[in-house]
């Protein structure tokens, strides 16, 4: 209720998730006209990551009226320079870029207010690597885990993410991520990391608060800021206003994550809301780029900017990308 409050047109970013989807059909009960209330959807070039379909059942479900957009590769080389400029830094994935083009209809069809979904996954637990540190807290690993693992399947689970343990798994994680960092520079990120992040592995609320802190959520509203105001709109996110953070992580585990579900609450409302299709999701994808197409076009650009570098050379051996 409180940020659908606005003297002017507002929408909001619609995937086709969970998160996404409930904001969407929420909001879309206060409004008695289609044109009140925008939903925007970014489509991919790449069949096996476009969520569209299921924003399609969302909008035609609440009524809502539906804008696409579909960044091509042309889009993206014509807005990199720029949209780099704008986020003042480098940033790691052109999914970026579908973001950066829903708040670009926005300003379009004259949304001047978004809301979107971001902090969902980060209160109610919607990361799969939160699932072995519910298991660890239920007593027997092991059990727990064969209990849950027909349910798991049917997720994108890692086997070392599943079946190993906080040393194992992060430095696991850690060899293959900085694979190209030089031995001296690798020893400290182990140090470090390890150090910060085996003693909340075994502790889900000082995980999901370190989350929400310092680890995942701050870049991502730092991205959601910068697209959003490159195209002079305000974005709201309503799943961290305080009294939701506060609440979500007070919250029962099992209400977060049960029978191998993530987010089960939210699940549980948008069955209530009659959205079965999808409640019962188990991938996650999002305004996800069709990256690898992208970037493949220029790959040989890339791999020479990164070998011609003096700083990454400085920790990184270039021999061997």
């Amino acid at each position: 209720e409180l940020r659908n409050r606005s003297d002017v047109k507002l929408g909001t970013c619609l995937s086709g998730g969970i998160d996404s989807s409930i904001i969407a059909a929420k909001s879309s009960m206060k409004y008695d006209s289609i044109d009140q209330f925008n939903a925007i959807n970014a489509k991919s070039t790449e069949p096996k990551i476009d969520e569209s379909s299921f924003a399609k059942i969302v909008s035609n479900k609440f009524n809502l009226k539906l804008s696409m957009v579909q960044p091509t590769y042309t889009d993206f080389i014509d807005s990199v320079d720029d949209l780099v400029y704008k986020m003042d830094e480098p940033f790691g994935t052109p999914s970026n870029f579908m973001q950066y083009y829903v708040f670009k209809k926005a300003k379009e069809i004259g949304c001047k207010v978004m809301l979107d979904g971001q902090g969902a996954d980060e209160t109610m637990l919607g990361y799969e690597r939160y699932i072995p540190s519910i298991l660890l807290n239920k007593g027997n690993y092991f059990i727990n885990l064969l209990r849950s693992k027909s349910r798991l399947s049917k997720f994108k689970l890692l086997l070392y993410t599943i079946y190993f343990k906080n040393a194992f798994i992060k430095n696991f994680i850690i060899a293959i991520r900085y694979r190209f960092l030089k031995k001296e520079a690798l020893n400290r990120v182990n140090r470090s990391l390890l150090k910060n992040f085996a003693k909340s592995y075994n502790n889900i609320k000082e995980m999901q608060i370190k989350e929400i802190m310092s680890l995942q959520l701050p870049h991502l509203l730092k991205y959601e800021d910068r697209s959003s105001m490159a195209n002079s709109i305000e974005a709201r996110v309503p799943f961290i206003d305080h009294n939701v953070v506060e609440i979500a992580i007070s919250m029962n585990d099992d209400f977060k994550i049960k029978d191998g579900k993530t987010k089960y609450f939210l699940r549980l409302i948008l069955d209530e809301l009659g959205l079965p299709e999808i409640s019962q999701r188990t991938d996650k994808i999002g305004f996800w780029a069709p990256s690898n197409k992208w970037l493949s076009k220029f790959s040989k650009e890339i791999i020479d900017e990164i070998k011609n570098s003096k700083i990454v050379n400085i920790f990184c051996d270039t021999d061997k990308i």
